[in-house]
């Protein structure tokens, strides 16, 4: 790999491919001049005259003028321009990297510190959430709940005498109380 020269005409790519390709010599960029797919990415078909088959270009550019794409990898355009076909510009990368170098929506989100209301972002397993807004949703959700008179348990409207829990729910969790205290031996409620 490392004393392959990449240039354009390169024979280790048919002539069909290079006379598919423009450069960019503002940019070095070497432009997929033929089909390119609703994403952008150049499309090159290639195979025998029975059996053909239709790849991305730039990837088709890489394993011929680099090497192989490791299993699990895929190939991230340094340039940002998906019609580039030099290998130059590219970097073989994992696809969480790949989304995290881009400009879409969880690439802008990575970024992030703060919520939206100033308060410092944290991680709860996969997903970064403001601890301090979630706490004053869930408080006043709860608040809400107690107020139109919402059973905590099943969530179904609730009398409002019986406060917190529907009848149904107060004897279940009575019933049960009652159950496991017996297991350890205690009788009272």
């Amino acid at each position: 790999m490392g004393g392959r020269s990449r240039r354009v005409g390169d024979p280790r790519l048919p002539e069909r491919f290079w006379r598919k390709v423009a450069v960019d010599a503002a940019t070095g960029c070497w432009l997929w001049g033929a089909h390119v797919d609703k994403h952008g990415y150049g499309d090159y078909r290639s195979g025998t005259a029975t059996t053909t088959y239709t790849r991305h270009a730039h990837r088709a550019a890489y394993v011929e003028l680099v090497g192989p794409i490791p299993r699990g990898l895929v190939i991230d355009h340094l340039c940002r321009v998906r019609r580039c076909v030099n290998p130059s510009h590219m970097e073989v990368v994992t696809h969480q990297t790949n989304i995290l170098r881009g400009v879409g929506p969880a690439a802008k989100n990575a970024v992030k510190q703060l919520c939206p209301r100033g308060h410092p972002l944290s991680s709860r397993g996969a997903n970064r959430v403001c601890l301090e807004c979630e706490r004053a949703r869930v408080a006043r959700g709860r608040r809400i709940a107690k107020a139109i008179g919402f059973c905590v348990a099943c969530k179904k409207e609730a009398a409002a005498a019986e406060r917190r829990m529907c009848v149904l729910c107060r004897d279940r969790q009575r019933a049960y109380i009652k159950e496991w205290r017996a297991r350890r031996g205690r009788t009272s409620i």
